[in-house]
């Protein structure tokens, strides 16, 4: 389940993301269930994953490229769209009406809040 908001992970691979540690797998429903960890500074992880919308493929979260704002709602709702390159995610933001492409570093938690207002 995940460790932000208790809603099962496993059932949406589009979405959900897993923290490694060496002793440790935590689960996500979403990105941004994972960011709203990171945020609160309680994720401890040696190495995070994502998957990419289009072909479900692990990509590390700090490489992936993150649509926002999209016509696609994510397990949770308005969510963090993951991309493993910046032509995929130009790709999707123009097809699924997206607002902006961010990296890992540009996600802030205002980001986080405005997503989760569009409930």
């Amino acid at each position: 389940d995940c460790q932000n908001c208790g809603m099962p992970s496993l059932p949406f691979p589009k979405w959900n993301v897993i923290a490694k540690t060496s002793t440790k797998t935590a689960y996500f429903c979403s990105p941004r269930c994972m960011f709203a960890i990171k945020f609160k500074n309680d994720l401890k992880a040696d190495s995070v994953l994502v998957s990419d919308f289009y072909d479900l493929q692990r990509i590390e979260a700090t490489k992936a490229f993150y649509v926002i704002e999209s016509d696609i709602l994510g397990s949770m709702g308005h969510d963090l769209v993951p991309l493993k390159s910046k032509t995929d995610a130009e790709t999707f933001l123009k097809e699924h009406k997206g607002s902006k492409i961010l990296t890992f570093e540009q996600v802030n938690l205002q980001t986080i809040t405005d997503l989760a207002k569009k409930q």
